[in-house]
């Protein structure tokens, strides 16, 4: 109905015979108004709120951190500097990639993996003062439990964000 002009919140629900109640004068009410809106700009707004995004994110990792190295006498904030300074790390590299890849032309994501997989390797090994094969067995343990958790917590974000758009 909304592609046929019809806007009226009230009447796409009668008409679909849904209760006319707050939550769902509120949903359908979202969905009519991103149904009008153009996916492109949707897009941008989406890319231009992932640095927000990726911020949110470091407490996350933070608390998976401190839930896998629950054992060590680390307090949640020094996880956190950690996260801190292992995503400033992750962006410099990153920056330091696309500057690089504008003067030369060549495609560097292998090595720029290596180096980030390696600094945060010895960073991990380095911090927590564990056997190499530790940190890695909890390295793959924290890509694991941490992709679920950033997963659900990307739901939650771009369903604020669809709210809030």
């Amino acid at each position: 109905m909304v592609k046929r002009g019809h806007i009226n919140t009230i009447e796409i629900m009668d008409s679909l015979n849904i209760e006319n109640t707050f939550w769902n004068r509120f949903y359908y009410g979202e969905v009519i108004k991103f149904a009008q809106s153009d996916f492109n700009k949707f897009k941008d707004y989406i890319i231009n709120k992932l640095p927000w995004i990726i911020f949110c994110l470091i407490p996350i990792f933070a608390l998976v951190l401190k839930l896998l190295y629950v054992r060590r006498k680390f307090l949640y904030i020094d996880h956190l500097i950690f996260s801190f300074h292992l995503y400033s790390f992750l962006f410099l590299t990153l920056i330091l990639q696309t500057i690089l890849e504008q003067f030369v032309d060549h495609d560097f994501d292998g090595w720029w993996f290596l180096i980030i997989t390696l600094y945060t390797i010895f960073a991990f090994r380095n911090f927590y003062d564990q056997s190499y094969m530790k940190t890695i067995v909890k390295m793959f343990a924290l890509l694991f439990i941490y992709s679920i958790a950033a997963l659900f917590s990307l739901i939650f974000i771009m369903l604020v964000m669809f709210v809030l758009y």
